[in-house]
């Protein structure tokens, strides 16, 4: 029984002392919008842009505010001939769509959790334009916890209360 005792009293101490180091700490969620492009494919820009220069927005908050609602990407819906994937980080197809544009978009009302998912976007095929990369999706603000963006994100223009609190 002596040797017991301080084997019981050294685990309790143990458990104890791991539980203490996560009360009271925010949780970090960390995201890769605006990180390099990690696929194998290299993005491909032979699109003449005179029309407007396709611009995809890294960041989009569907919690239903009206804000920054939807998977935005600037002036798609002037290149009609385009299509728009998502996947989650485990190359799940979870959205994808022809002509996508005003009134066919990612975002609103769904069920969409926080995190990242990866996009690619081509318009008239894979030779004239097609573009990889990653966009945040946060649905909502929480008072215990910290967004953690690549510092290579530029947030500048983007302005939503659920990011800026």
């Amino acid at each position: 029984m002596k040797k017991v005792l301080p084997l019981i009293l050294l685990c309790l101490i143990i458990v104890i002392s791991c539980n203490d180091n996560n009360i009271n700490k925010p949780q970090t969620e960390n995201y890769l919008c605006c990180e390099g492009n990690q696929f194998i494919s290299d993005n491909i820009n032979n699109l003449d842009e005179s029309l407007g220069k396709i611009k995809i927005i890294p960041i989009f908050t569907p919690n239903g505010d009206g804000i920054n609602d939807i998977f935005k990407i600037e002036n798609i819906d002037l290149y009609p001939s385009n299509s728009v994937t998502l996947y989650d980080l485990d190359n799940n197809v979870i959205f994808s769509t022809d002509n996508y544009g005003s009134k066919n978009y990612y975002g609103g009302n769904l069920n969409i959790k926080n995190g990242s998912l990866k996009y690619k976007v081509i318009v008239k095929n894979e030779q004239t334009f097609v573009q990889y990369g990653y966009v945040c999706v946060v649905t909502e603000a929480k008072s215990d916890s910290t967004f953690n963006f690549s510092s290579k994100c530029l947030l500048a223009d983007f302005n939503d209360p659920i990011i800026i609190n």
